[in-house]
């Protein structure tokens, strides 16, 4: 499926365009002509006796954690090589050649765009000044079964949300045009949701004479999209974001008609957006933007698998918890993620990564991210105590899988730490050893290692009634940093003076 990080729209370059009209044919019934190496990622054309690299990018599909195929484009303007036939030419997973769609034309910029399942996907043509053709095919016979026309701002072409339905960007030049512009210039964008079953398309978000609306992406219920807007139509025809003062952009979403995660979701009826830079949250899009009242807080994890890595880009993320009774955000309280990377400079505004329910937001203490963005975890406890149930998510930051709940990590207490982006380290009271001490943590602790990509929790420690172990942070040689905390006597618990503290170093198990 699509990476949530969101794809950066092109602007202003519509009337540049080359209009290109593409031709679609029967799938090429012929012995193989290409072949891919999946490991290098290479494309080669196959004569007798030899094979020859063509240069071509080649893309993989995965569907449940598992390749399906790959996919390139052989476009004859792009190599030095004759080719035998060109169009877009599948491979199995082995890298044999599977089928093979020709085109006579719109190569630059052609894509395919996979359902979650792989059992259909959509080849997105460039067809025009302003346009795109999304054809809808069945993978396993190669047969085109429906299409819709869309905008050519969709390079990688449209997203799906299902394994039925798609978003899109589309183009429209018929109902309104955008006073003193021509061409390609002159339409608007709006964002649609088509149905590739009933064949039926529904605007999501509809543009108007001072609004339009391009998609970039989706993920758990919410459509992310740009927003562009002016105060007055006239103002579109001053040119592009650069040289044109009077029109403003911004991120923003919404949400997909009928989604319902469980039967206490209610939609929320505001749209959010965060101020990064001032530490400000604000509800409603444009012109209608006004600050929402509420904390917001901040975090980072990497973009790699260690958090050591000194060379690995930094993502911001930014929490808040909005909605409840009587709040106009809308009725029941949702924790937001925001996210937005510091390699991203065109990205001015974060963008909405996550947006689930919480049923008690005043007991949320933290939220930590792992490397990577695979995992997010929910402290929650009562304020002034250490003592916590750590709520484990997917998140799949850039790979996506679809958010849930893994686990429930209790009791827990004080601070937990990524190792990587699937294993948490933390410390957990021993129900079983009761220290009689009158103060928290009031057991012992043992230090634990939870492996969500198996599901499995392990310990590190064993404690006692005379021993008690804290996990204080990691090192980077890949060992856990932990406090071994003893006493010689039950009772001497009752006395912080009487506790001994050594620093000790445990050993990571292995990974699921």
């Amino acid at each position: 499926m699509r990476s949530m990080k969101a794809r950066k729209l092109i602007v202003g370059v519509l009337a540049a365009l080359v209009s290109v009209s593409p031709a679609f044919a029967a799938p090429a019934k012929t012995r193989e002509l290409y072949a891919a190496d999946p490991g290098e990622g290479r494309v080669y054309k196959l004569e007798p006796g030899r094979k020859t690299e063509l240069g071509f990018e080649l893309h993989e599909v995965k569907s449940g954690g598992e390749t399906r195929y790959y996919w390139a484009a052989l476009d004859p303007n792009a190599t030095d090589e004759a080719l035998p036939e060109s169009g877009v030419a599948f491979f199995a997973p082995d890298g044999r050649q599977s089928a093979l769609l020709p085109l006579q034309g719109g190569f630059d910029g052609a894509c395919v765009a996979a359902s979650p399942d792989a059992a259909r996907f959509v080849l997105s043509v460039p067809d025009g000044e302003a346009g795109r053709v999304n054809r809808v095919y069945d993978f396993a016979q190669m047969k085109p079964l429906t299409s819709v026309r869309g905008s050519i701002v969709d390079w990688g072409g449209p997203v799906w949300v299902d394994e039925r339905r798609f978003v899109y960007t589309s183009f429209d030049d018929a109902k309104m045009k955008k006073p003193g512009l021509e061409g390609a210039e002159a339409g608007y964008l709006s964002v649609r949701l088509f149905d590739a079953d009933s064949r039926r398309s529904q605007t999501l978000k509809a543009a108007t004479p001072t609004d339009e609306y391009a998609m970039m992406g989706y993920c758990d219920g919410f459509v992310t999209m740009a927003h562009y807007y002016v105060d007055d139509a006239s103002q579109w025809a001053a040119g592009g974001p650069e040289e044109n003062g009077a029109l403003r952009s911004e991120r923003t979403y919404c949400w997909l008609p009928g989604w319902k995660p469980g039967e206490w979701w209610r939609t929320p009826k505001a749209v959010f957006s965060v101020d990064a830079e001032n530490g400000r949250v604000f509800a409603g899009e444009g012109r209608e933007r006004r600050e929402y009242a509420v904390e917001l807080r901040q975090g980072q994890f990497p973009d790699a698998f260690s958090p050591f890595d000194d060379e690995a880009v930094r993502v911001d993320y930014y929490w808040f918890v909005a909605g409840g009774e009587g709040d106009p955000a809308g009725e029941i309280p949702v924790l937001y993620v925001f996210t937005l990377s510091q390699d991203n400079a065109e990205a001015d505004d974060p963008a909405l990564t996550a947006a689930f329910f919480v049923g008690e937001p005043e007991r949320i203490r933290d939220v930590g991210i792992s490397p990577k963005g695979e995992r997010l975890i929910v402290a929650v406890g009562e304020e002034g105590s250490q003592v916590r149930d750590l709520e484990l998510y997917r998140l799949s930051y850039y790979e996506h899988e679809a958010f849930c709940h893994l686990a429930t990590l209790r009791p827990a207490y004080g601070a937990f730490y990524w190792f990587d982006p699937w294993r948490a380290v933390y410390s957990a009271l021993n129900l079983e050893a009761d220290l009689q001490s009158g103060r928290e943590p009031g057991y012992a602790l043992d230090v634990r290692v939870y492996d969500s990509a198996v599901g499995e929790d392990y310990r590190i420690t064993e404690s006692s009634t005379l021993d008690s172990y804290q996990a204080v942070g990691l090192s980077e040689d890949g060992d856990i940093e932990m406090e071994q905390i003893s006493v010689p006597d039950l009772a001497d618990w009752k006395d912080p003076g009487r506790e001994r503290r050594t620093r000790l170093k445990g050993r990571m198990p292995a990974a699921g």
